[in-house]
């Protein structure tokens, strides 16, 4: 499962839509929406605000975040 869609399924079962997801995580929703939809690479800053705002962790290859 690649990380766009790993958050979209987590915002998903949180019941969030995008504006809320970005507002608990502090992104703007332009950067959200982009990375559901795969369009850009997550850097690891943008991986621990999410991390840290859900308690959640990213699977990438053998890696967990």
């Amino acid at each position: 499962m690649t990380i766009a869609q790993q958050v979209e399924n987590m915002r998903t079962l949180k019941g969030l839509e995008i504006e809320e997801f970005a507002n608990v995580v502090g992104l703007d929703t332009e950067t959200v929406t982009k990375l559901e939809q795969g369009l850009i690479d997550p850097q690891i800053s943008i991986l621990e605000k999410i991390t840290k705002a859900f308690n959640w962790s990213f699977k990438i290859g053998d890696v967990s975040i």
